[in-house]
């Protein structure tokens, strides 16, 4: 009969909700029109074997077929879902509070399925509204909850949703503008509205008449023009030197004049020493390559000195 199922259902998987599972199995059952007497075979069937081994531990000394299909799912649900007692669930509810990184739906959602399992009764709207109100992150937000006169469930919803997509949007938005700004730098924006305004308020100085003088000397120098990004291009002359007739320099910055205006640092043997005269200055290089005379004859000394 498995096998004629329209649809399928995993098999329970321990710690999960086993009252959940044995509502979603309900509907097969439904949709396929599977009879009273055949659900408990198919239950066990596709429950799995976690069930099936849990059967065999309730169950050790009977048979599993003579079992009402009710009466096992009444034990499976004390056995896999345990219920806490309302102290417990009552203790959870007024511990919760909202996560720094928690949307207020997910809050939301979450304090009222916690309140279902307290039994709050006719108080249980206003203890969600309670809870809301004291378990909101913002604090800024919950001022303003604090401040309204009438607050109600549905209206601390709405404020808490609108409070946060109204700070989403303003962030987006920042963003927005602090990367056109970024963009705008980068692309020198800000660079050339500075020297567009340098350009405008030029140096000026005061005369002794008591009049401002504008300083045109560095304008008269250079040729002045305008390009379509309102910025002030000023090109340079072109200046030769005087000594060499390069290009690009003046004769104060030549290297070749320079190195022409400096005196030798390297003095040859025959160059008369400063402060001396050319006679003593020639007596002493011969000195240099005369040789040791010794006691020898006067021929000895004459075939040296030829």
């Amino acid at each position: 009969m498995a096998s004629n199922i329209v649809g399928s259902i995993e098999p329970y998987v321990p710690g999960a909700s086993f009252t959940n599972y044995v509502e979603r199995l309900g509907f097969v059952f439904q949709y396929n029109n599977v009879p009273e007497s055949s659900q408990k075979a198919l239950f066990i069937t596709l429950s799995g074997p976690a069930v099936f081994e849990e059967l065999k531990l309730l169950y050790p000394a009977r048979d599993l077929s003579t079992l009402q299909y009710a009466e096992i799912i009444k034990k499976l649900k004390e056995r896999f879902d345990k219920k806490e007692s309302d102290l417990i669930q009552r203790f959870k509810f007024y511990n919760r509070v909202q996560g720094e990184d928690e949307s207020a739906e997910n809050f939301v959602l979450a304090v009222k399925l916690q309140a279902e399992f307290c039994e709050f009764g006719e108080f249980k709207d206003t203890a969600i509204r309670d809870k809301l109100l004291m378990g909101v992150f913002n604090k800024d937000l919950q001022q303003k909850m604090l401040s309204e006169e009438n607050l109600t469930l549905a209206s601390a919803e709405r404020m808490l949703v609108n409070w946060e997509l109204a700070g989403s949007r303003a962030r987006m938005i920042s963003g927005r503008t602090e990367q056109v700004a970024s963009v705008k730098n980068r692309l020198g924006r800000r660079d050339e509205y500075l020297n567009e305004r340098n350009g405008r308020n030029r140096s000026r100085s005061r005369s002794r008449s008591g009049f401002h003088m504008r300083n045109r000397s560095r304008s008269n120098n250079r040729d002045r023009s305008r390009s379509r990004s309102k910025k002030y291009n000023y090109n340079k002359p072109v200046v030769s030197c005087y000594f060499c007739g390069k290009p690009g320099h003046i004769l104060k910055r030549c290297f070749k004049y320079i190195n022409s205006q400096r005196k030798p640092t390297v003095r040859f043997a025959d160059e008369p020493q400063p402060g001396t005269s050319a006679e003593s200055n020639l007596e002493q290089l011969f000195s240099r390559f005369k040789p040791m005379l010794d006691d020898s004859s006067d021929d000895s000394v004459l075939e040296t000195w030829c």
